[in-house]
């Protein structure tokens, strides 16, 4: 889905216009408008049928001044009717983002392990070589030989895996630069909120890989309204 921002601020005396927009193409697809009638009890701004919300516009339509601010109880900002604010949340520091620093394969010693990450549902993916079982939801499987691997070319094919797989990546956005770092890996989140710790299988599963959170993820912030008296305000929320 594709979505544009844009604001401006204008003088027309002086003939001065400080304007500026972007389009971007979102991880996730919905829209939320609403109208409501506000008060003088606080409110949160509801964010849409999506996970993680990125972009919201508040629109004065009538009636008393508005409040507005990012944590409750404290409102730096005020609009009057046919006014309108805009927010870009900063949802990229608080995505979980997760590093694989890979080791080499002595024979056959990394046939059926794995290791875990979980997404935005509280769903785990498995991903390793030969899985056969793992109590996770999913399973990405490099089905080829790596026996006797070098680290680096079991990165590369578990890169080839994990953006194989469709379903993954519209979870998770997965690097990897051989030129850079050829036995490394960071796999981050599409959406804000808090996540189990990457982590190795179980004893013979596990994969005895470097896996370090590198990033821990977080709620996504709030918008709160309050009304001097009585506003009728209009809400759209658009999805990171």
């Amino acid at each position: 889905m594709s979505i544009r921002t844009a604001s401006s601020l204008q003088n027309r005396s002086l003939g001065v216009t400080l304007a500026g927009g972007l389009a971007r193409t979102t991880n996730e697809t919905g829209f939320g408008v609403n109208e409501i009638d506000v008060t003088t009890v606080e409110e949160a701004v509801v964010m849409g049928e999506f996970s993680t919300p990125r972009d919201i516009i508040i629109v004065h339509k009538s009636g008393d001044p508005l409040k507005i601010g990012l944590a409750t109880g404290v409102y730096p900002l005020r609009i009057i009717a046919g006014e309108a604010q805009s927010f870009r949340l900063d949802v990229e520091g608080l995505i979980e983002t997760q590093t694989i620093v890979t080791g080499p394969s002595t024979g056959n010693s990394l046939d059926g392990t794995y290791f875990v990450v979980e997404d935005v549902s509280g769903e785990t993916w498995a991903i390793g070589f030969g899985i056969t079982s793992s109590p996770a939801n999913h399973t990405i499987g490099f089905a080829g030989s790596i026996n006797g691997a070098l680290a680096p070319a079991i990165a590369a094919n578990l890169y080839s895996a994990m953006i194989g797989n469709a379903a993954f990546l519209l979870l998770f956005d997965v690097v990897y630069d051989a030129a850079v770092d050829d036995d490394f890996i960071t796999i981050t989140d599409k959406h804000t909120g808090t996540r189990t710790q990457i982590a190795d299988g179980a004893s013979t599963a596990a994969t005895g890989f470097a896996l370090a959170r590198t990033q821990t993820g977080a709620v996504s912030p709030a918008v709160y309204m309050q009304s001097t008296g009585a506003s009728v305000v209009a809400v759209a929320t658009g999805p990171n």
